[in-house]
């Protein structure tokens, strides 16, 4: 299962699944660590950014995910 292989790695699941919730509620995980990290990342992830949480580290990967802005594009 998904949530045995991210806790055996230390990593964190999200899902915009609307069950995703109690999936983790019957897990016991704890998100305090991801919401914790969030805030630091936050302009990251505004710009499209890849974030990699896991217990030692936080790796942040720019990727262009998102379309540029018409002010971003080249002329």
């Amino acid at each position: 299962m998904i949530f045995a292989f991210a806790r055996e790695r230390g990593y964190v699941v999200v899902s915009e699944d609307t069950h995703f919730g109690e999936l983790l509620a019957r897990q016991r995980a704890a998100a305090a660590w991801l919401l914790s990290v969030i805030p630091r990342v936050r302009d990251e992830l505004a710009a499209g950014a890849v974030v990699v949480v896991g217990r030692d580290r936080i790796r942040v990967r720019a990727l262009p995910l998102l379309p540029p802005l018409p002010e971003q594009r080249d002329k």
